[in-house]
């Protein structure tokens, strides 16, 4: 169920199935595996249903399965990035916040930490935190445009806690702190900056990046 949910509104054929998740048994061993799953999951999510009647949520389709669109089914993970995607193109920024902060809401981690090793969830489980770090990225800038700069230093500090990588984070702390009239700790999370992408990537801080850091330490506030 985890494997078709990963791919929802795609049908994923038996064999693809088989593949992600029997991969180290032999065919036959891992036939009678997917049936076994297979009527476990019908019988979990339809346990009235009658002997011969076609399950409704897992709908076939040739020699492939997949979600019934018709059922009414939600996924937290949809919404989370319909929310998102709609808050990064939003021209309003009221608008843009609020959808920023309900599909921010709604991720609650890693997807399928349960599955951290698995192959076949890596893909979905990096694309939908690449979506989270770039929305609390438009979330922190907002926050800063709409004077919030609380909110926008918090923002950034999340994203750094999921990736300490990413640089946008780091040139946004400098500024709020920068004016909050704090040049000290500007410079503290410019050294950071530097140090971190040294380390993890052996590259230097980008010219904006390195020009937010001139700026700060030209500049008697």
């Amino acid at each position: 169920f985890e494997y078709i949910i990963t791919h929802h509104g795609m049908f994923i054929s038996k064999q693809q199935i088989m593949d992600a998740l029997w991969s180290e048994q032999d065919e036959k061993t891992a036939d009678r595996d997917f049936k076994v799953a297979l009527n476990a999951l019908h019988s979990a999510l339809e346990p009235g249903r009658k002997a011969r009647m076609k399950p409704f949520f897992i709908k076939r389709s040739g020699n492939s399965y997949g979600l019934n669109s018709d059922s009414g089914y939600k996924l937290d993970t949809i919404e989370f990035e319909q929310c998102v995607l709609i808050g990064l193109e939003e021209k309003d920024q009221v608008q843009a916040k609020a959808f920023l902060e309900k599909g921010l809401k709604l991720y609650k981690g890693e997807y399928m930490p349960q599955r951290l090793y698995e192959e076949w969830c890596n893909h979905e489980r990096e694309r939908l935190q690449l979506i989270f770090l770039r929305g609390a990225e438009k979330l922190a800038q907002l926050s800063i445009s709409m004077n919030n700069i609380n909110s926008a230093i918090h923002w950034c500090d999340v994203i750094l806690k999921k990736d300490k990588t990413w640089e946008e984070a780091y040139r946004l702390l400098m500024y709020c702190y920068y004016l909050k009239n704090n040049r000290p700790q500007s410079i503290k999370w410019y050294q950071k900056c530097c140090a971190v992408l040294h380390e993890e990537l052996a590259v230097e801080p980008l010219p904006s990046t390195k020009d937010m850091y001139e700026m700060i330490i030209g500049t008697e506030r």
